[in-house]
């Protein structure tokens, strides 16, 4: 309720009296159509003047942030779990909790005010990806590499190169790159990451590979992981001799190895 000494803040709207329209020559189609520009347009500033007095909105932002991090993170995959816990085409998509952002403006200036909401990055869907990496801005951020899904179906997303390269240039932000393609790209997919990983502490390869490909993985972002502690293979056997990846280790899991005569 109002009381003296605050203000009311309406936002700006840009209204057209449909009496106005009377002063330019419209066929009737026109008029009413003009009309029902003016009608929606009013009928989004009442919306927006109804959202600025809602209870929820009194909130601070930093509470509502802390709010959408809670539904942030239980859409994502589990973080702090050893083994990345990579999705199945039916699963939510990591960016579900975006809808936030579609309630008002109030809630979605809060949710584009905090990077941190954004550092899930999940291939599964390209053009939430590049969002979030925009969003994201200089937040360390969670990369999950894996094709798209479209209605409960695969399809193949990581053989864009451009694409690629969007990602691999925040290489410096990455606090964990989880890459699990379901078509075999091979090593394509690898060479895109060459460039120093400083804030990287989980890496998992799953490449799918075919008994043909080499078994040892390839030197990746320079030989530069100096935080790198969890790591996850498939396939893979061995690493680059000149990768000391091992050096700060806590965490290595080996999967699909191959059996020795």
């Amino acid at each position: 309720m109002f009381t003296p000494g605050h203000a009311i803040l309406i936002p700006k709207t840009k209204y057209v009296h449909p009496i106005l329209l009377h002063d330019m020559p419209l066929t009737h189609a026109s008029q009413l159509e003009r009309v029902e520009l003016s009608l929606l347009t009013v009928s989004r500033s009442l919306n927006s003047i109804k959202n600025a007095f809602a209870p929820i909105n009194s909130l601070p932002r930093e509470t509502l942030g802390m709010i959408f991090s809670i539904l942030a993170a239980s859409c994502a995959p589990d973080s702090n779990s050893f083994l990345p816990s990579f999705r199945t085409p039916s699963s939510p998509p990591s960016h579900e909790w975006t809808v936030v952002a579609h309630v008002c403006r109030y809630w979605r200036d809060t949710a584009l005010l905090f990077p941190t909401l954004w550092w899930t990055i999940d291939t599964s869907c390209p053009l939430a990806a590049l969002a979030s990496l925009d969003r994201a801005a200089q937040a360390p951020i969670h990369a999950y590499l894996r094709d798209a899904v479209l209605y409960s179906s695969i399809r193949p997303s990581l053989e864009r190169g451009r694409f690629l390269q969007s990602i691999s240039a925040h290489t410096s932000q990455l606090a964990e790159l989880h890459v699990q393609p379901t078509f075999r790209y091979g090593p394509a997919v690898l060479r895109y990451f060459d460039r120093p990983a400083p804030q990287l502490r989980a890496l998992s390869i799953a490449l799918g590979a075919s008994e043909e490909q080499d078994k040892t993985l390839p030197m990746l972002f320079g030989g530069e992981t100096p935080v790198l502690t969890r790591l996850t293979l498939f396939n893979f056997a061995r690493w680059h001799e000149g990768w000391d990846i091992g050096k700060n280790l806590t965490h290595l899991c080996l999967y699909d190895q191959p059996v020795r005569s």
